[in-house]
């Protein structure tokens, strides 16, 4: 009985997911497919430690060409 309520909650859940994907995308399929595709790979890069975007990523890559010149003067 435990399980069948697990898949129905899983199932309901996957359902509400689509239709929040869809609506946002304004009822275009496409949209809302690169949109999860988007949203999969943030959480993804979030959960490895890699949550890098526009000025952070900036950011960082301007310490590390600092760091190889610093490493470069250095020899």
């Amino acid at each position: 009985m435990a399980s069948r309520r697990v898949v129905q909650i899983g199932g309901a859940t996957v359902v509400v997911g689509g239709a929040y994907y869809l609506y946002s995308a304004g009822g275009n399929p496409s949209v809302a497919e690169k949109k999860l595709e988007h949203d999969v790979s943030a959480a993804g890069a979030r959960l490895k430690g890699q949550d890098l975007s526009g000025k952070e990523a900036q950011k960082k890559g301007e310490v590390l060409a600092k760091e190889a010149g610093a490493t470069l003067d250095r020899t």
